[in-house]
Order: structure tokens, then C-alpha cells, then sequence
């Protein structure tokens, strides 16, 4: 029975609905959550990835370095590395003597590197030819030797070689090679290419009537003081007619006092590596003159390296150029340089004061001799342990020894070791330099 007032509205429960709803959109939310997060994850080990790939190219490209180092100290080497640990990777070098098709004999470089998963592989065939490293000698010009010598080594000349009758004069096993054309690598004496050393200048002037010099450290402070009141005036003379100064460190009292490592004027400092003593900046009174060095020290030991020369040119095929070098004599008697970076004597002419012992380089610590014009007046007792290079003739008496060793190598400033003319890179000639797939496929 009717009631007879208005109908009542149905009540509706929609909450199954919103919950439902408010499924839907946690499910949704949780499904982009998981795709935002799935492509950062991806994108992450995309990075990492790459990250791995490019440091894996960078150290492939580092054992073919690692490898050029390894051919200055040995151009027969041909035994690679395996599984060698390098940055957060391991690398392999394979080696090959192959021939190009014009007939020139080169080696093949094969360097596989594998940085977790990321791997890269690159592949270079290379000359290998002789290197001023690899020689007891290298002469640009002519070679005549009028007594024995003892060479434990090579000698390449690229003038005319006169070693006696029959190579009469050659002994102790040595060989050379005459009409040799590579050019060596060319010098510096800039205080920039000799990082971590204490690197010091030398300039000649005048004080009243006193010739004295003015010495500067790598931070250019005048140290001159460390000589005494009138600096270097104990060893120093002057030539007015040929304006040439002349350094005569003529005992071992005054080696020490100048060259001692811890007290002398031309002391190493904390840090540094070695000592360079540049003598070749022209002087402060009259620009054109040169110094000449008098080294005769009864058997003194000189561990700095004495550069006498300055260069007047621009480029580097002109510093090996005598033509383009201006310094003067360094005459040595009765002393031993132990050169802690590699460079023992660099000077316009190198010479010898009677026959006492001469010691350039030794078996600890061997060094590189540079003479930019002739290395004449060498006699008995005359000693070189290293290397030597001459850019012009060779005129000795005899009784000398020369020994090629190595070990200098690694300690020569960085600039030296890839001062090599165009088309070569360290001691190696790239015909081709290729990354390929590291799977072989």
C-alpha cells in the first residue's frame, strides 16, 4: 500500500568503483615507475659503458706507446705483453714481422684491451729503424780516429769513416755503418723542456773591474749570492780580443763548491729529478761573446747536466744544423759526470785536457753527450758511457772507450724522446694505424 508521499532515491554505493579506479592509477603509476627507471638503468650502463670503451681505446693506444718506449731500448724486442693490468683493465700486445709490398720490413702491432664488458682493439704496422739511442755514436760528418778504439757497440756515420787500415783501429767487437742518413733528434736547451729540475742560467757581466756572473734558479731568483760576494769570480776570466769568458773549475775544491748536490751553487733541490746548468746565454755585457768551461777535478764526481750552447735558428730541422748553434769549448781532465736526467756534456766543441781520466757516463749512470760542431783532441783514457752525438767530424788520437748502454734513456727530458722529424713517432715509422672490431669479426 502506497504511502502516498514522493518515492524515495535508490542509494548507489560507488566505492568499489573509486578503488578500483584507484588500482588503475597505482598500477599505472608503478608501470611508468618501472619504465623511468628500467631506461635510467639502462641509460646508466649505456654511460658506463662507454665510459669503459673509451678508457679500453685509450690504453690500446697506450701499449703501442708503451711499446715505441720498449723499441728504445731494444729494436729487436718482439715478445709483446699478456694479460698486463692497466688502469681498471688488462691489455695484450702481439708483435709480427711482416713485409710491405715495396719490400720494406716492418713489424705488426696488434693491442687488445678489455675494461669489463667494453673491449677495443687496434692495429699499427710500423718501421722500426736505428735511433741515435741505439748508437755508441752517431757523427753527421766525417770520422777519423788515429789510434785504437773500444767500441761495445755501433757507430753510424754519415760522412766518411776512417778507423785505420782495414778497420785496423776498431776493437773490442764493435761495428759501424758508414753514409748513415737518418737525421738525430734535435736538442733544447729552454728551461720549458726540462720539467721537474732545478734548472739554473749562467750570465756573464761586470762589477767595478771584476768579471762575475749573474746565476738564476727555475723560479728565475738570483742565487748569485750562493757563489759569494763577487759571484763566480773564483773561476771566471774574460778574453776581451775573442770576447770569450772562461770558467775554469781547475780542482776538485771547486767542483764540489759548484756542483755539489746538497751545498753547491748549482745544487738539487727537494723534488727535482736532476740539476741543468745553462752556460750558453749570451752574456749581459757583450751579446756576441761565448764561455768557454774548464772541468779538471782529480776524479771528481759531477751528477748536473752543462749545457755550453745556444740556438740562433727557428726550427727544428735547423738545430741539427751546426750552422745554427753558437757556444764554445768544454775541455775536460780528470773528472766523471753520473748525470741524474740522462744528459751528461752539451757543447759547441768538446775537448780533452792531456790524458787523464775522462768519465762521461758511467755503468750506474750512464749519459748522452751532444756536441754541436767537431769533438776533437781525444785521447787515452777518454771514456763514454751512453750515447754521443756529433753534428759535424770526429777527429781523435786514440785509446778511447765507448760504451752503448741504454738505461740513460728513460731519464732523458720528454721533449727528446719525441723530437723525432716528420713521419716518425719515437723510433717507430707508422705505415698504418687501425682500430678493428676486438672480436675479429
Amino acid at each position: 500500500m502506497s504511502s502516498g508521499g514522493r518515492p524515495q532515491p535508490k542509494i548507489v554505493n560507488d566505492d568499489g568503483y573509486v578503488l578500483l579506479a584507484a588500482a588503475v592509477a597505482v598500477l599505472l603509476v608503478t608501470i611508468v615507475g618501472y619504465a623511468i627507471f628500467g631506461v635510467a638503468a639502462a641509460e646508466t650502463k649505456g654511460a658506463v659503458y662507454r665510459q669503459d670503451s673509451t678508457e679500453a681505446f685509450y690504453l690500446a693506444d697506450a701499449a703501442i706507446e708503451r711499446a715505441r718506449a720498449k723499441f728504445l731500448d731494444d729494436e729487436t724486442w718482439r715478445d709483446g705483453w699478456n694479460d698486463v693490468a692497466c688502469g681498471r683493465g688488462h691489455y695484450d700486445l702481439a708483435l709480427a714481422d711482416s713485409t710491405l709490398p715495396d719490400g720494406t720490413e716492418v713489424v705488426n702491432l696488434v693491442a687488445t684491451v678489455r675494461v669489463n664488458r667494453a673491449a677495443r682493439r687496434i692495429e699499427a704496422v710500423v718501421q722500426v729503424p736505428h735511433t741515435a739511442f741505439d748508437m755508441a755514436l752517431f757523427i753527421v760528418g766525417d770520422a777519423e780516429v788515429g789510434g785504437n778504439l773500444c767500441l761495445n757497440g755501433q757507430a753510424y756515420i754519415a760522412g766518411d769513416a776512417d778507423f785505420g787500415h782495414h778497420d785496423s783501429h776498431l776493437k773490442c767487437g764493435g761495428t759501424y755503418e758508414e753514409g748513415y742518413e737518418l737525421s738525430p733528434p734535435p736538442f733544447k736547451t729552454e728551461q720549458a723542456n726540462y720539467p721537474n729540475t732545478s734548472y739554473y742560467t749562467v750570465q756573464c757581466t761586470k762589477v767595478g773591474s771584476k768579471y762575475v756572473a749573474v746565476i738564476r734558479d727555475k723560479n728565475n731568483n738570483d742565487v748569485s749570492s750562493r757563489a759569494g760576494a763577487n759571484p763566480m769570480n773564483d773561476v771566471l776570466t774574460y778574453d776581451s780580443g775573442d770576447k770569450t769568458f772562461t770558467f775554469s773549475f781547475s780542482s776538485a775544491t771547486l767542483i764540489t763548491k759548484y756542483f755539489d748536490d746538497v751545498t753547491g751553487v748549482f745544487r738539487r733541490a727537494s723534488g727535482d729529478v736532476g740539476a741543468v746548468v745553462w752556460f750558453g746565454k749570451q752574456s749581459l755585457i757583450e751579446a756576441n761573446s761565448i764561455a768557454d768551461i774548464d772541468i779538471k777535478g782529480s776524479g771528481a764526481v759531477i751528477h748536473a747536466s752543462i749545457l755550453n750552447v745556444r740556438f740562433t735558428g727557428t726550427t727544428n730541422a735547423q738545430r741539427v744544423n751546426k750552422d745554427y748553434w753558437k757556444g764554445g769549448r768544454v775541455s775536460l781532465k780528470a773528472v766523471v759526470f753520473e748525470p741524474y736526467n740522462g744528459i751528461s756534456v752539451v757543447a759547441r766543441t768538446l775537448g780533452q785536457s792531456g790524458s787523464s781520466q775522462v768519465e762521461l757516463g758511467t755503468a750506474a749512470w750512464p749519459g748522452l753527450v751532444y756536441v754541436m760542431k767537431d769533438a776533437d783532441d781525444v785521447n787515452s783514457n777518454f771514456e763514454v758511457v751512453g750515447s754521443m752525438v756529433i753534428l759535424d767530424d770526429w777527429d781523435c788520437e786514440g785509446g778511447m772507450t765507448y760504451t752503448y748502454s741504454s738505461t740513460y734513456i728513460p731519464r732523458l727530458p720528454t721533449y727528446f724522446l719525441q723530437g723525432w722529424s716528420t713521419g716518425t713517432s719515437g723510433t717507430l715509422e707508422f705505415a698504418s694505424w687501425t682500430e678493428v672490431n676486438p672480436d675479429g669479426n
